[in-house]
Parts: structure tokens; C-alpha cells; sequence
């Protein structure tokens, strides 16, 4: 399991909608605390619900975030994460 390629995919594809975190806060309903978790691979005790809330703010799927975290690859644009 890998809370680091999860947060590395969250950071990549947040700059790449040019988002900030405060503006993917705003967009996902989440604090920026919880995002600041996110982002820095703290993610053992996040809620299904709170993957869901980024990965929509995102325009990705959950179930692609959560792959991610089990070790299956996706392919977002031309990079594969």
C-alpha cells in the first residue's frame, strides 16, 4: 500500500487543474488541514467519504485514488502514475 503515490497523485493533478488548496478545499467541501493530510501521505485514517469529496473536486474517479493506494497504475493525460 503506498499513502505516498496517493499524495504525489493528489499534488500532480491538482497542479495540473491549477489548483490551489484553497481553492480544491472550497471545491471538495474539505478544510485545508484535511487536504494538507492528504498531500503529505497522511492517509491511514482518511474516510471513504473524504477520497471521494477530493477525487470529485479532482475529476478523477475514487476508485482510481484508491487503486492507486492498493498499487495499481492509472493513466491521467500522457502520465502514468
Amino acid at each position: 500500500m503506498s499513502a505516498d503515490r496517493v499524495a504525489e497523485f493528489l499534488k500532480d493533478r491538482a497542479r495540473s487543474l491549477n489548483l490551489s488548496q484553497t481553492e480544491l478545499s472550497r471545491r471538495s467541501n474539505l478544510s485545508r488541514q484535511t487536504l494538507y493530510r492528504l498531500f503529505s501521505a497522511d492517509i491511514s485514517q482518511a474516510k471513504i467519504s473524504t477520497i471521494v469529496k477530493v477525487s470529485r473536486a479532482l475529476q478523477v474517479e475514487p476508485t482510481d485514488v484508491m487503486g492507486i493506494y492498493f498499487g495499481r497504475s492509472i493513466k491521467t493525460g500522457s502520465t502514468i502514475h
